[in-house]
């Protein structure tokens, strides 16, 4: 089974994922910050981690707000097997898009449908509905 974690501060959006994505067979969990999720991923190994642009770095905290900085916590927590997809209101500027694209992680519309969330996560993780590609 395919294990998703979502970092995500605000909880309309972060329930709903959540309920969707287990609908559709994931393994799915949430945290609200980066320490929550490097905590998280100590213990439990994920294969995707969907994260916020504009999450709190500690809980607590002020938005991030700064996507280049977040890129650079995220690489910390990368492995092998974890995929990066993060999620924010608007396309990142091009100079953004080139430096994502550089480390592999991948970007979505926040608030896009979650028809576009599951698609794009089934490209991410290789599997359709929980279930990996073999």
């Amino acid at each position: 089974m395919i294990t998703i974690l979502l970092c995500d501060d605000d909880p309309n959006v972060s329930d709903a994922v959540i309920t969707y994505l287990k609908w559709h067979g994931y393994e799915a969990a949430h945290v609200r910050s980066m320490t929550e999720a490097e905590a998280f991923l100590k213990k439990s190994p994920a294969d995707l981690l969907i994260c916020s642009i504009f999450l709190p770095l500690r809980p607590g905290e002020a938005d991030c707000g700064d996507l280049l900085s977040l890129v650079e916590r995220l690489e910390g927590l990368k492995s092998k097997r974890m995929k990066i997809l993060l999620i924010g209101p608007e396309q990142p500027e091009d100079e953004e898009w080139r430096i994502l694209r550089k480390k592999k992680f991948y970007f979505l519309l926040k608030y896009a449908c979650m028809e576009k969330w599951l698609e794009k996560i089934r490209v991410i993780a290789g599997g359709t509905d929980g279930v990996p590609a073999r």
